[in-house]
């Protein structure tokens, strides 16, 4: 009853601010055709990502369904995190497009993959290297074959965000939906005709192999399809050191906590310890994005602090 009630309350504030009109039905008619462009293709990745574990189990068994459920759902909550920065700036990678502001546009976009690579690559590195650690005490014994697909659905967090970062914010703001659509029905083609082939002699590995490799790909046609518009893409710097960093924390991970037990303080300790090395290590390499920002906001105070200090100096001497 409070549920429905509280919001009810919010009327009596907004009854001079809202006005009711009229909607024509040409109007809510274009409206539903643009929608249902986008809507389509979102059934698509629906079905073929549901007819991956329909298949596990119709072309290997009910265990396998089990471990590559439980694995993706861990990337996928990363991914979710992730990906809800892409809701946020879509808008405003609309406005500006819509302004024929292209070159700013196409700048933010960059700025995000820089930034979102960064995050994403310690995920993934962070998974592969927790797992070992991680599967026994948090999805039990049972689940010890997750020990192998999990690492390799870890990627999904680097190619996933990566692909709907292009997708939302410059194929949809620039009204490339074909495009889009198109990427789409392919990823789900391959991915069924794939699943038929790996999934028998490998099951709920071959099934991850084929999330990984099938979302790299469309990841790597957009991101070829954003260069040739604006030739801009990821700081190869930057990705080659977050790669190559990523790679020395599993490392480290790995070598440090070898002989611990399987605990959730395993686990805070093996978290702790990769982003430090993670943090320290980009940052020497200054292959870290948010330096730039530290840099400027520094510069900014700087600048404010000097020109206080010379009124100051100014009043005092007068």
């Amino acid at each position: 009853m409070v549920s429905v009630l509280n919001p009810l309350t919010l009327w009596f504030f907004l009854r001079k601010k809202i006005f009711f009109i009229r909607p024509k039905f040409i109007e809510m008619w274009h409206a539903l055709k643009s929608s249902a462009v986008l809507f389509i293709p979102q059934v698509a990745i629906i079905l073929y990502t549901n007819l991956n574990k329909t298949m596990l189990g119709t072309l290997g068994n009910k265990t396998f369904v089990g471990v590559f459920s439980n694995a993706l759902l861990v990337t996928t909550f990363f991914i979710t995190l992730i990906s809800s920065v892409d809701t946020v700036l879509m808008p405003h990678a609309t406005r500006l497009f819509s302004q024929n502001k292209h070159d700013a546009g196409y700048v933010m976009i960059q700025r995000v993959l820089n930034s979102e690579a960064y995050f994403t690559i310690a995920i993934a590195a962070g998974i592969i290297a927790l797992s070992d650690k991680l599967i026994p005490w948090f999805f039990g014994s049972s689940f010890s074959d997750m020990n192998t697909v999990l690492p390799i659905l870890g990627l999904l967090v680097v190619v996933i965000p990566g692909g709907m970062s292009i997708s939302r914010q410059y194929l949809i703001p620039q009204d490339r939906i074909k495009e889009y659509n198109n990427s789409v029905y392919l990823e789900a083609i391959i991915s069924v005709l794939l699943n038929f082939i790996l999934i028998p002699p490998l099951g709920a590995v071959g099934a991850a192999i084929v999330s990984v490799s099938v979302e790299a790909l469309i990841w790597l046609i957009r991101l070829w399809d954003f260069w040739k518009k604006a030739h801009l893409g990821y700081s190869r710097w930057q990705f080659i050191v977050n790669t190559l960093t990523g790679i020395i924390m599993i490392l480290v991970i790995k070598c440090l906590t070898t002989n611990m037990s399987a605990t959730p303080t395993t686990t805070i300790i093996q978290a702790i310890l990769g982003a430090l090395v993670y943090l320290l290590l980009t940052t020497i390499l200054k292959a870290n994005p948010a330096l730039p920002l530290l840099k400027q906001f520094w510069d900014d105070f700087s600048k404010k602090r000097n020109r206080h200090s010379k009124i100051y100096l100014h009043k005092y001497i007068i």
